[in-house]
């Protein structure tokens, strides 16, 4: 059994049965088994509220602009979701890279939020572009729920 491939910095454990999972349960503990549950937590928080702000503020400030990007269905929906998104990228990265990491303090690689922003901060926008499939994929599914009740 592989066991000490789990110690690993930045290396995903697979858990092949229930017997693994609670072994590594019980290495690392409850909260080593959802250590990046905080950052993906704040980041639905963040992404909701600037979601929200952004619409209400764009409507209020440049209703024609608004007005024409809404003639476009997935353009509004797909600029929104992307800018916040861009904006947010860091913590998805914080998010991964505490998942992988081990939880015991000798294996840890960043001690906490603070001190990975600091040490990663040259990585922080690596990958940012994939967001955009992503985002095409979410805004054409609202725009199938709103054409749908538009319709009824």
């Amino acid at each position: 059994m592989k066991l000490a491939a789990m110690a690993l910095p930045f290396r995903a454990p697979v858990y092949r049965n229930y017997f693994e999972a609670f072994l590594g349960l019980y290495k690392q503990g409850v909260r080593g088994f959802y250590k990046g549950n905080g950052v993906r937590c704040i980041h639905i928080l963040l992404f909701h509220r600037m979601n929200t702000d952004l619409t209400i503020l764009s409507e209020s400030a440049f209703a024609e602009q608004m007005k024409k990007l809404n003639s476009i269905p997935l353009a509004k929906e797909l600029a929104l979701s992307c800018l916040i998104d861009f904006a947010l990228h860091p913590l998805h990265l914080a998010e991964a890279r505490f998942i992988m990491q081990h939880n015991s303090p000798n294996f840890a690689v960043y001690k906490n939020l603070r001190h990975f922003f600091r040490t990663s901060w040259s990585e922080m926008f690596r990958g940012i572009l994939l967001h955009i499939p992503r985002n095409i994929c979410i805004a054409m599914s609202k725009i199938n729920s709103n054409h749908s009740l538009q319709l009824a």
